[in-house]
């Protein structure tokens, strides 16, 4: 696991913290957990605590995983605001007819995370792709979209879609990429996004980015990503997999030094109170 993948999985504890702090960081540290010491606040603005556990205790705990199928994509949909339209439907085996004509559950799937991110967070969002792996593998991913690195495509895995618990929590670590990395935090790099594979070119570019360098671009000084880089991992990244542990309640609390992250999830909870099915 890279250091930007732990930062996505330390979102995920800050927004689950106040209730799942012990489940969230067995995530990560499976001998040693460690609990975070959290603001006072934090523990008081979680109305739904038995919604919260359901989730953590689905993320965390181990499944059944059959073999993974290729991914099929079944359809492509923009994005505006909370609506969808314009789908491209793909060719496919009749297999994967009955999921392709499922127009309702794509739909919904769509409405249960627009219902959980405020539109002004999300408006990087340019595409929905609904796709399918067969169950319990790759449930849900976000990329830049091919035509336009600052525009990004949330997928997910139609099969799984049912599994509420695992498919909440992996969208909000999802949203964690979006949050870090788009344009605003990271711009993006062209060079390397017209040169995909091109691990010279990637060097090159790396090499030349004077704070982190996520493989999108160069992220801003002022970046989260970049922050959480250069307090954390800095002058440790080569040793991370010894030393991880050190001051992991740390990292929970770096996330409460930005009061719009505190309001983001503080609103973000409260949706999924909400909106999580009984």
């Amino acid at each position: 696991m890279n250091n930007r993948m732990k930062l996505m999985v330390w979102i995920g504890a800050l927004l689950f913290s106040s209730l799942g702090c012990n489940a969230a960081t067995k995530l990560i540290h499976q001998d040693e957990p460690v609990v975070p010491t959290l603001p006072a606040r934090a523990a008081q603005d979680i109305s739904c605590p038995s919604v919260l556990s359901q989730i953590m205790m689905a993320a965390t705990t181990p499944g059944s995983h059959k073999a993974a199928q290729q991914e099929t994509y079944l359809v492509t949909y923009d994005v505006m605001g909370d609506k969808l339209s314009n789908p491209v439907f793909q060719t496919v085996s009749s297999d994967f007819e009955s999921e392709q004509n499922d127009l309702a559950t794509q739909k919904h799937i769509w409405e249960y995370f627009a219902s959980l991110i405020p539109e002004r967070n999300r408006r990087m969002i340019t595409n929905y792709s609904v796709l399918t792996d067969g169950k319990d593998n790759v449930l849900s991913a976000v990329a830049q979209t091919l035509a336009d690195p600052k525009h990004w495509v949330l997928e997910v895995d139609i099969a799984d879609a049912e599994d509420y618990g695992n498919l909440t929590f992996t969208m909000i670590h999802e949203y964690g990429h979006l949050l870090t990395l788009n344009a605003d935090q990271v711009p993006p790099d062209m060079i390397v996004f017209n040169h995909p594979g091109n691990k010279d070119i990637f060097q090159q570019e790396s090499a030349m980015c004077s704070s982190y360098f996520s493989g999108e671009g160069c992220s801003k000084p002022d970046s989260y990503i970049n922050q959480f880089y250069q307090r954390f991992w800095g002058d440790i990244y080569t040793e991370w997999s010894q030393i991880d542990q050190i001051a992991a309640h740390q990292k929970v609390l770096f996330f409460y030094e930005h009061p719009e992250l505190v309001q983001l999830r503080a609103e973000i909870l409260n949706r999924l109170c909400a909106v999580y099915p009984d």
